[in-house]
């Protein structure tokens, strides 16, 4: 189907996720045109992340624009409907979430991997912005996040450290 064919396309693993049916539509925002995908993310039933209940009903849906990786030089945004849950047992609402994107987020995960793998090349953060179509800020927030997620704990060092000696000595 042409859901299927576009989740092979750009890797996208969520088996909630459901494309529509011929609509991609070619829009243009400050002389840029951007191509948008839109898709469902529904899910029969969900426990609830508060109280672990059962008892949920759908609630409608929450749109978000999730900026996915260039496709033929088109900045690709997937206007994603979330599903919205109420729970009958603590009356919390929430969204189904998507490992494609974090939550509260815009950028998608795919998106966020490729600017940290390009920033291991020798290119200029201005370079790099032009090629994900992002600007030099987002660019930078997603170094500094990723330099975070890669930081080595100081606290994991163990309590006695061991130091043996060592002689050099030229033969």
């Amino acid at each position: 189907s042409h859901s299927d064919f576009i989740k092979v396309l750009f890797d996208l693993q969520d088996p909630n996720l459901y494309f529509l049916e011929d609509d991609i539509q070619r829009v243009q925002k400050k002389q840029i045109y951007s191509k948008v995908l839109h898709a469902t993310l529904t899910k029969d039933t969900c426990a609830c992340p508060h109280c672990h209940s059962q008892t949920t009903v759908k609630n409608g849906f929450k749109t978000t624009k999730v900026r996915y990786l260039p496709f033929q030089n088109y900045p690709i945004i997937i206007a994603l409907k979330k599903q919205r849950f109420l729970c009958k047992e603590c009356h919390h609402s929430f969204t189904l979430e998507t490992p494609i994107v974090k939550k509260h987020a815009s950028i998608s995960q795919t998106l966020k991997l490729s600017v940290l793998n390009s920033l291991q090349e020798n290119m200029s953060l201005s370079l790099i912005a032009k090629q994900h179509r992002i600007s030099i800020p987002t660019v930078q927030r997603i170094l500094k996040q990723g330099y975070l997620s890669y930081e080595i704990s100081k606290k994991s060092l163990p309590k006695v450290l061991c130091f043996d000696e060592f002689k050099s000595t030229k033969d």
